[in-house]
């Protein structure tokens, strides 16, 4: 990440089912100019997929509180 300039990465996904068939392909790889420009309107980063910079993370305050499934 640090010989790239990266603070976070992360990766696309598939959605399957119960027996591990494929649904649905739900991101292609982007740039960093379409993320920052469609992240205001909403996410398309899978949380599971995510590596952060600790330094990042601390910076923006980290997790909101709130209640979760």
């Amino acid at each position: 990440m640090d010989s790239h300039g990266y603070d976070l990465v992360c990766t696309k996904y598939c959605y399957i089912d119960e027996s591990a068939s494929l649904l649905d392909i739900a991101v292609s790889s982007v740039t960093d100019t379409v993320l920052r420009d469609n992240l205001p309107y909403g996410s398309f980063i899978h949380h599971p997929t995510v590596m952060l910079k600790k330094s990042v993370f601390d910076a923006v305050g980290g997790y909101r509180n709130f209640p979760c499934a």
